[in-house]
């Protein structure tokens, strides 16, 4: 059971416990910003820094596969424009 104030997401930590450690900082709107960030040509530097995260927690945010299709995707409207 986890304990109170914490959410729920679905993933299991290394223990095969459900939902364990610290809540993501990784928000709907960060995520859009980041993209379109991307997407104008920025940098990993660079996005990060306008955010307020550290490059390598952008990095580690790619490896999620939503996260990275949003970031395909500005990089694509970008190249079509």
């Amino acid at each position: 059971m986890p304990k109170a104030g914490t959410q729920l997401n679905g993933k299991r930590s290394r223990r095969g416990r459900l939902s364990e450690g610290r809540p993501t900082e990784r928000t709907h709107e960060m995520v859009a910003r980041i993209a379109e960030a991307i997407g104008l040509g920025l940098t990993d530097e660079e996005p990060s820094a306008l955010v307020g995260i550290e490059q390598n927690t952008l990095v580690n945010w790619k490896a999620d596969p939503e996260f990275l299709g949003a970031i395909k995707s500005a990089v694509a409207a970008r190249l079509v424009k």
